[in-house]
């Protein structure tokens, strides 16, 4: 009796946790959906899909002290994603991205920022703009179309093109999160500028 007893309960028991994966994998689904159907804009990265690449190393650059240390090793013909505030760096011009992307809202946002912050944005598109003589593909998430910031600073460059990804976060099974990322539809939690950039990367 008992042992028919423990046999039931895990039997309910297994079932209650495919049922609670199988609720749980509905609803993510359904709130990426209801997100999307809200948010969602065309994302045109998926242009570059044909961009020319010169080489099938790419290297994302990012701001912190560790980039000093490993800096030598990427090569002029590398592919290299460049992100915020590398402008600033003395390698921008040695390395010349092929990519830059401006994830944080004080780039693209027309926010109540601080006035220091609204000078190291525009002393960013500066620097950008000034120095930049090679193809640059500027890219952004898809809400940055509201605003306008940055596709109007550069909508006259020669060098400087601007495009967008859907920063909507994905919920649900892996497949159809997978299936989201690889269509542009969402992208991974852009928790830090480095997500994005090793998201686009493999895109």
């Amino acid at each position: 009796m008992h042992i028919n007893f423990a046999y039931y309960y895990c039997e309910q028991f297994q079932v209650s946790k495919i049922l609670k994966e199988f609720l749980k994998n509905i609803f993510g689904i359904c709130h990426t959906l209801y997100f999307v159907s809200k948010h969602y804009r065309r994302a045109s990265i998926k242009k570059l899909s044909s961009y020319k690449r010169n080489s099938d190393l790419c290297y994302v650059l990012g701001n912190g002290p560790s980039l000093a240390e490993d800096i030598e090793i990427v090569k002029e013909t590398d592919i290299t994603i460049a992100v915020n505030g590398f402008v600033n760096s003395e390698h921008f011009l040695r390395l010349k991205p092929n990519y830059y992307i401006l994830a944080d809202p004080v780039f693209w946002s027309k926010g109540n920022f601080r006035p220091e912050l609204i000078k190291m944005r525009n002393n960013v598109f500066d620097l950008i703009e000034s120095n930049t003589t090679w193809d640059l593909n500027i890219i952004l998430p898809a809400s940055s179309i509201k605003h306008n910031i940055v596709q109007n600073r550069f909508k006259n460059s020669e060098s400087i093109d601007v495009y967008t990804y859907n920063g909507i976060s994905a919920r649900g099974p892996v497949w159809f999160r997978y299936f989201c990322y690889e269509n542009a539809i969402c992208a991974p939690p852009v928790q830090n500028v480095l997500v994005a950039g090793i998201y686009l990367a493999i895109f």
